[in-house]
């Protein structure tokens, strides 16, 4: 049960290979929305947004009982120069599903996606004018890898669409801390009862580290297979006019939290072997 508990973690942190996050100091470096850092916990990133649990109706918060983690919406805020009709934060939490009791204090999660909803007669050329000023001119085309295939997947700007990518994975991780992460990948793909082979290509590895540990994202003609489903199924109309800030592991990609793991990858091998 224990192994099947630390692939649920792994599978569902380390082996995401889409949008990453940064491990790097300011907000423009981490592409986190300004006064938040990635990976901050929850009380502490809501503090820094002058609310709590406690000031907010129960209908804008959501925890996650049994795996921890959770959302929060608030609304009417003021984000890069306009008011926004809601912004949604996501929090991820890390160990606490292995051992809810040892890691009770991790429960409601770590800081890890902001995405914000503009009214659609927001003026979005503002909004983007204030994001190039926290994070630089976006990026003409970002490249994201993963750790099963060697071709990467392309976001590229235009009128409607603009990206910004973080340091790559190699920036952030050092390579001893590298060995490990790949070793992690690994172990979690050979849980996997369908994956004939958990090892990982060198070609496939090494542009996996390429991946942008950070991302974001403007668009004021968003998208997306659920706000197409909203509309149509449920006639419920959808802003086109967004702004998407994505952290996902950034947490994870410090060397304590590697390091953590890899003692929990040894502590589950020596259980199997004893049993």
């Amino acid at each position: 049960m224990k192994k099947l508990r630390i692939f649920s973690l792994l599978a569902s942190l380390l082996l995401v290979c889409g949008w990453l996050s940064s491990c790097g100091q300011g907000a423009g470096a981490q592409l986190c929305l300004p006064g938040l850092e990635w990976g901050q916990p929850m009380d502490e990133a809501l503090k820094a947004l002058d609310t709590s649990l406690e000031a907010l109706s129960s209908e804008d918060y959501a925890l996650d009982e049994e795996y921890g983690g959770g959302r929060v919406r608030l609304r009417d805020r003021e984000i890069f120069g306009q008011k926004s009709a809601e912004m949604i934060l996501t929090f991820v939490t890390d160990f606490y599903y292995i051992d809810p009791e040892k890691y009770a204090d991790r429960k409601n999660g770590f800081l890890c996606e902001v995405r914000i909803s503009y009214p659609e007669d927001a003026d979005m050329d503002a909004v983007l004018a204030e994001m190039k000023k926290s994070f630089g001119e976006p990026a003409e085309t970002v490249e994201t890898y993963s750790t099963y295939e060697e071709l990467p997947t392309e976001y590229t700007s235009d009128d409607h669409n603009q990206y910004w990518a973080g340091p790559a994975i190699s920036q952030v991780v050092d390579e001893a801390h590298q060995k490990t992460l790949r070793e992690n990948e690994e172990f979690a793909a050979a849980l996997i009862p369908t994956q004939s082979d958990s090892s990982i290509d060198d070609a496939v590895w090494e542009n996996y580290l390429k991946t942008p540990v950070s991302t974001a994202r403007w668009s004021d003609n968003y998208r997306n297979d659920i706000t197409e489903a909203l509309e149509e199924q449920h006639g419920i109309s959808t802003s086109p006019n967004v702004v998407i800030l994505e952290g996902s592991l950034a947490f994870t990609l410090q060397d304590n939290y590697i390091d953590t793991l890899r003692s929990l990858q040894e502590e589950n091998a020596s259980s199997t072997t004893s049993e």
